[in-house]
C-alpha cells in the first residue's frame, strides 16, 4: 500500500545540503582518524531521555532487550524523511513476525514547534506501527543528536511558520544493549536494510 508523502519547499537545494551532511557524516563514521585514537564508533548513541506523542518521559533503557532503528528528521521534511520511513515500513513488512518482535524504530523529530504529539503520533502510523515518533525540549534533543553524531540546522529566514530543516539522514540500528551495530544512508535499498536485520534479530 503507497504510503503518504508531504509535499514542500522545492527540495533541489535541501537535498543537495543534505546529501553534502550525509556524506561527510558517512566518511567521520567509518573512519579511525589518526592512527592510535580509538574508533568513534563505539561512542555513537548513548543514554537519551524524549517525549513521546502522549507526552510521557521515554528514556533509552525502556528499550533494553529490543533492537532499535534511530532516525533523526522532522514531519514537514519534503522527501528525505518519507524516503527513510518507507525504506523502515518496507523492511518491517518483510521481517518474520517472530524477528519483527524484537525491534522497534524510533523517528525522533528535530523540529518539536511543529511537531507536537497529535502529529507525531498521526506521521508515523501512516508508516508503520513500529515506528515510534518521539521529540523533546531543544536541549534533549541536541544532546541525543551529539550522541549519535548527526547534525541538523533550522532556517527560519524567510518565513518563520514555513520553513526547511537541513539534517544527517543516516539510519543507525542499534542492538539490544543500546550499542552501535552499523548505520544505512536514506538511499540505501531495503534488501540491504532487510537482510541486515535478518542477520543479527532473533527469531
Amino acid at each position: 500500500m503507497p504510503r503518504k508523502t508531504r509535499s514542500s519547499l522545492p527540495a533541489l537545494i535541501i537535498l543537495t545540503v543534505i546529501a553534502t551532511v550525509a556524506v561527510g557524516l558517512m566518511v567521520y563514521l567509518t573512519s579511525n582518524g589518526d592512527s592510535g585514537k580509538k574508533n568513534t564508533l563505539a561512542e555513537i548513541g548513548g543514554p537519551f531521555e524524549l517525549v513521546d506523542s502522549k507526552g510521557q518521559t521515554v528514556r533509552d533503557t525502556d528499550f533494553r532487550g529490543t533492537y532499535l532503528l534511530v532516525y533523526f528528521g522532522y514531519t514537514f521534511c519534503p522527501d528525505i524523511c518519507p524516503t527513510s520511513l518507507n525504506t523502515i515500513a518496507e523492511a518491517f513488512d518483510q521481517l518474520p513476525p517472530g524477528k519483527l518482535a524484537h525491534i522497534q524504530a524510533l523517528f525522533v523529530s528535530v523540529d518539536p514547534e511543529r511537531d507536537s504529539g497529535a502529529v507525531l503520533d498521526d506521521y508515523t502510523q501512516n508508516f508503520h506501527p513500529r515506528i515510534k515518533g518521539l521529540t523533546g525540549t531543544r536541549e534533549q534533543i541536541n544532546d541525543m543528536v551529539s550522541r549519535y553524531r548527526g547534525t541538523y540546522r533550522i532556517t527560519k529566514d524567510d518565513d518563520p511558520d514555513y520553513y526547511p530543516v537541513d539534517h544527517s539522514s543516516i539510519i543507525y540500528l542499534m542492538d539490544e544493549n543500546g550499542k552501535y551495530v552499523t548505520h544505512f544512508s536514506h538511499q540505501s535499498p531495503v534488501d540491504k536494510v532487510l537482510a541486515k536485520l535478518n542477520e543479527v534479530l532473533p527469531d
